[in-house]
């Protein structure tokens, strides 16, 4: 009688081995399960591809950021606030819809047509602690034609009297007016969307993707070339292409399903990591004098030709190492500095400057050297006269700012200085520098 016993009291102990390493299973991957959603929200991706939604109804709205899933168009989408009348609870009402679905978002804070922030850091915060997929806020479009209207200057007491004093005050008046210092400690990563040759909207250290817009702007590699020198010479961690396929009086859709699927993939070459496409039209809602409002969705409710586009290049975005595509690390041994008149203005620079109406025409014709046939001053900036793909003779070559400090310099073989510019005392050390270190400096100043 006793080995039975015995046997018992092996099944017993091997059975409570048995419970006890299935609890602990079931304990570790309970835990495992939590580290894991916490991750997927505070481990980024390696690539964010975003959609803009542009429609003027919030059931559209949801029901767009619901196709932005269910399609996998993306893993983020922008919000346009002002198409849902800067109400707060539509806000958060899209933004809560897009998080149930594992969907990053981020909206502009501010009335394009006065800039006022109608959307508080504060607010941004209470959301983030609920919404751990809101990514952050996106300030665009605020330098270029703007600064040249003095949108952002005072100029009253005539205290601003030169180039280099004007660029001063529209950089402090950006970063105060926009709060990017409150928004930045409220935990709001900051995109800064360019889509004109311009400066200073990089030319601040609350920036931490700078997002160069193509189509809306001359020379898709031209834009790459800005983007790729200013992340350099700020030390931003990232950048990225906006994809707008809206070209002055030529409503959308004005370019190609192919010109954007090769502009998103020349982006990626060359270093992109966050993709975001503009004209995110799903139901055709959209309250604007357009022809077509039906971009992403046809009126059959099918993807259209861009919507192919951009479902394409998201799955190559996910899957594109494991089939043997891994993005190449390129860089560039020639830049192009930028002067401080940015070549975004054709006329008298901000009004304190007598320059002719050609005064860039000079500049841009240099730049044929490296993006052939891009034009002049007055051609690179026309709807129909713009060339948005020139070919690279010598490589893609960066477009960095005067203000690079001397170890972005020192990063190029050779530097190329258009645009007119004043240099103050650090300026003119940097690059005397560079030149005594061996760099060769080639410039028209």
């Amino acid at each position: 009688m006793k080995p039975p016993l015995k046997q018992t009291g092996i099944r017993h102990k091997l059975f409570s081995l048995f419970l006890a390493a299935l609890l602990f299973t079931v304990f570790f991957s309970s835990v495992s399960s939590e580290v894991l959603a916490q991750e997927t929200v505070e481990t980024d991706p390696e690539y964010f591809m975003g959609m803009l939604i542009l429609e003027s109804t919030q059931q559209a709205i949801l029901d767009s950021i619901k196709k932005v899933k269910e399609l996998q168009l993306g893993n983020l989408v922008i919000l346009h606030p002002m198409d849902q009348a800067w109400n707060p609870t539509l806000i958060e009402e899209a933004i809560r819809e897009a998080d149930n679905l594992g969907l990053y978002t981020m909206f502009e804070p501010f009335n394009f047509s006065d800039h006022h922030v109608r959307i508080s850091p504060e607010q941004f915060a209470t959301w983030k602690a609920n919404y751990p997929h809101l990514l952050g806020i996106i300030v665009s479009e605020i330098t270029g034609k703007q600064s040249d209207l003095n949108l952002w200057l005072d100029n009253s007491t005539g205290t601003i009297n030169t180039r280099l004093q004007a660029e001063q005050a529209l950089i402090e008046t950006i970063t105060s007016k926009m709060q990017l210092a409150e928004f930045k400690d409220n935990g709001a990563r900051i995109f800064l969307q360019e889509n004109v040759i311009s400066y200073a909207s990089a030319n601040t250290s609350y920036c931490d993707v700078f997002v160069s817009k193509v189509f809306n702007a001359p020379n898709t590699e031209l834009m790459i070339g800005l983007a790729r020198g200013m992340a350099n010479t700020y030390d931003i961690p990232a950048w990225g292409l906006f994809v707008d396929t809206w070209r002055e009086w030529l409503l959308p859709p004005a370019f190609t399903p192919n010109d954007v699927e090769r502009a998103l993939y020349e982006g990626w070459f060359y270093g992109a990591k966050y993709f975001f496409f503009e004209q995110g039209c799903f139901f055709g809602t959209l309250d604007r004098d357009w022809p077509n409002k039906h971009i992403i969705l046809g009126l059959d409710g099918k993807l259209t030709e861009y919507g192919k586009v951009i479902q394409r290049f998201y799955a190559f975005l996910q899957n594109g190492e494991s089939i043997g595509y891994e993005q190449p690390d390129y860089s560039s041994s020639i830049a192009v500095m930028l002067g401080q008149s940015g070549w975004s203005s054709r006329g008298p620079d901000w009004g304190f400057w007598g320059q002719t109406d050609r005064q860039g025409d000079f500049d841009y014709r240099l730049l044929n050297l490296f993006f052939p046939g891009i034009g002049d001053n007055w051609e690179i900036g026309g709807a129909l006269t713009g060339k948005e793909f020139t070919g690279l003779p010598f490589g893609m070559v960066d477009v960095i700012s005067i203000y690079a400090p001397a170890s972005v310099l020192k990063q190029y073989k050779l530097i190329i200085a258009l645009g007119w510019s004043l240099m103050s005392d650090a300026i003119a050390s940097n690059i005397e520098d560079y030149v005594q270190d061996g760099g060769v400096f080639f410039s028209f100043l």
